[in-house]
Order: structure tokens, then sequence, then C-alpha cells
């Protein structure tokens, strides 16, 4: 049997950030639920990077789509990408899965954060 489908039919962009137009701070996505999801994947595509430049990224839970009880999901985070590293125009990825997620803890929203510091 042949496979027939698309990329864009099973992978849905449920947030976009841009880094390379964000300004030194951390920014964050919306809260999206997880449920009917099978995973969820944080992109980062890295451009030049100025110096002195670090960049984390990384996943964060909660029980509800205002953030109630955020707290970090374990593992999950990119930690000091540096431009002094050689991490400009790089390519990261942070994949999750449902069962990372804490569901039995109400938890069943996530957002991605991106924090850039220095340059």
């Amino acid at each position: 049997m042949a496979y027939t489908n698309r990329v864009s039919e099973d992978l849905v962009p449920l947030a976009t950030h841009y880094p390379l137009t964000r300004q030194t701070a951390t920014h964050v996505s919306d809260w999206v639920s997880m449920e009917g999801y099978h995973r969820g994947w944080l992109f980062v595509s890295l451009g030049v990077m100025g110096a002195g430049t670090t960049f984390t990224a990384g996943i964060e839970q909660a029980s509800d789509a205002t953030g109630t009880g955020v707290k970090a999901i374990s593992g999950k985070v990119l930690t000091s990408l540096t431009q002094a590293g050689s991490d400009s125009n790089s390519l990261a990825c942070i994949e999750l899965q449902p069962e990372e997620v804490d569901v039995s803890g109400g938890f069943e929203y996530i957002r991605f954060y991106t924090t850039i510091a220095g340059g």
C-alpha cells in the first residue's frame, strides 16, 4: 500500500516565533491544548547571532489556556546556544510526546518560549 499523506496533512504549526526579528528578552507563544495530538515539536532555526548572543528555548505546560500552574517539562529545553559556540545558522528541535505532559496532574496545555540575551 502506498503512503499517500502529505507532510502538511500530518504536521500542523500551532504557534510561530521568528527569532531573527526578536529583541533581547523572553518571548512566549500562546497556550495550545495537546488534546488530539500525538506529538509536539519545537523547531528553532537560528540565523546569524550577534557577538555575545545566547539563545535558550523550551516547552512549558499548564492546566488551562490562561497558564494556570505553569511549570517546565523536564528535559524539554535547549540551553545556551551561543554565537561564541558556533551555533549561528543552526537548526534545533525538541520533540514532545503527550505522555511527557503531566496529564494526571491536570496539565493539558503547552507553550514554547525563547530567551535571547546579550548581543
